[in-house]
């Protein structure tokens, strides 16, 4: 993985700090004045640097606030909204795109999902065009059969850059690991 400026501030914030005060120090000790110009563009450097990050969305960024938009859709139950960010290919599995709508009005009119959290978002960009986003979901299902609790999933989500935005083309549950396997391991060496 690649680290950009614009993915990593803090690093970056971190490293011009350090650099800010190493000029200070300098120019305190020498008040030489290329010491105290150095502080200067070290100092309207960082600042750039600060101001270009607060305007700048990666694609990893968008993808990411993408997931979390659609955990929180999902929540609300609003379907017509989940459908504007998917691609005009998308499956899910053996569903395609109209399917997977139908299935998601009937799921989320049978079943309360509630208080949806998003955990270990990563985004993995593929070229230009094509990513993919892996998370781990917890979120509190209502059934009207009386069935209620707090269900951790997994997903692996394929994006598409197209016309402007990145879009769902595929997603897939995949297998929750198991919860405690320190304990387990631990257990087992008894």
């Amino acid at each position: 993985m690649s680290m950009t400026v614009f993915e990593h501030p803090i690093v970056f914030a971190v490293l011009g700090f350090i650099a800010l005060a190493f000029f200070l120090v300098r120019w305190l000790f020498s008040k030489e004045l290329a010491h105290g110009k150095a502080l200067g563009v070290t100092a309207l450097f960082v600042s750039a640097l600060i101001a270009v990050n607060l305007l700048v969305v990666t694609p990893r960024e968008r993808i990411d606030a993408s997931c979390r938009e659609l955990g929180r859709l999902v929540d609300e139950g609003n379907v017509a909204a989940i459908d504007a960010r998917l691609a005009q290919d998308f499956a899910a599995g053996e569903l395609d795109r109209q399917a997977f709508l139908e299935r998601a009005t009937s799921t989320l009119t049978r079943t309360r999902i509630d208080l949806v959290r998003l955990h270990g978002v990563n985004v993995e960009i593929q070229d230009a065009h094509t990513a993919t986003a892996t998370l781990d979901a917890r979120c509190n299902v209502r059934s009207s059969e009386g069935f209620s609790g707090a269900i951790p999933s997994r997903w692996r989500l394929e994006f598409v850059f197209r016309e402007d935005d990145w879009l769902v083309r595929r997603v897939e549950s995949i297998p929750v690991p198991p919860l405690n396997l320190k304990t387990e391991a631990m257990m087992d060496h008894r």
